[in-house]
């Protein structure tokens, strides 16, 4: 757990199109620590706007240097010119900070996925850390572990908005295959198919989904054709307040992700 008073200065960051001023953080950031290790990772989404810096912490545990690549992908990504990946090199038991605001030509106002990929079989541990202030919409930190694993079935214990915050839910299909997504909701034991949010989700894209419907601070299960990751967000809708959090997988739906080409 860490707290933050936003007494700090501003974060001025550069990447190659001009300069980004980032408001110092505030707010109080909890994750868990990871249990495991894994060879590849994916977090479904961060935005690139002014008010806002996300940045990608990768660790290597282990004894070996790890080699990474940081493969960032839009959504919609047909609309945009391919990023090419960030390449790290990460020394034994030490960690890598990749700014978000630092990578040139990415797209301003703009939505992506993260794949980080371990290319030498040495696993590592991701999270991503992001600040939100003026002029963004929201006021506060958040983290959140990011999954080294797909699954066809995810919960979300809480992706409905309430009256006091917002909330959304995010996919994101790290391929091979297209996946069609189904939401239900859980009322009193029962599921309710929320036939609004169905969609179509290309692999190597993301989607926040419509869940128009589902009710205040709605549960709800995703489920997906083919293995994808789930996450979901809080955000306070005046004041200070942010979270980030992975969905739960269904356990009998968990897949690996598929080796790195």
């Amino acid at each position: 757990v860490q707290t933050y008073d936003g007494t700090g200065p501003q974060i001025t960051t550069s990447n190659g199109a001009g300069e980004v001023v980032t408001p110092a953080p505030k707010g109080l950031v909890s994750a868990p620590a990871s249990p495991v290790r894994a060879q590849r990772w994916v977090l479904t989404g961060s935005r690139i706007s002014e008010g806002v810096r996300s940045q990608i912490a990768v660790y290597n545990p282990g004894s070996k240097v790890a080699e990474v690549d940081v493969v960032l992908g839009y959504q919609d990504p047909q609309r945009f010119s391919d990023i090419a990946p960030l390449e790290l090199s990460i020394r034994p038991r030490q960690h890598v900070m990749v700014d978000l605001n630092t990578v040139e030509d990415l797209e301003p106002d703009s939505d992506v996925w993260i794949d980080v990929r371990s290319l030498d079989s040495q696993p590592v541990v991701v999270e991503r850390v992001s600040v939100y202030g003026t002029p963004s919409e929201q006021v506060g930190v958040a983290t959140q572990l990011a999954s080294p694993v797909g699954a066809r079935n995810w919960l979300v214990v809480q992706g409905g908005a309430t009256q006091s915050s917002g909330g959304s839910v995010q996919v994101a299909n790290p391929g091979p295959s297209d996946a069609q997504i189904k939401v239900f909701v859980l009322e009193k034991n029962n599921r309710r198919e929320l036939t609004g949010a169905a969609t179509k989700l290309n692999a190597n894209d993301r989607r926040v989904l419509d869940l128009e419907g589902a009710g205040e601070g709605a549960t709800v299960i995703v489920e997906a054709s083919h293995p994808v990751v789930v996450s979901s967000s809080q955000v306070q809708r005046s004041g200070l307040g942010i979270s980030l959090s992975p969905a739960f997988a269904f356990p009998e739906t968990i897949a690996a992700f598929g080796p790195v080409s």
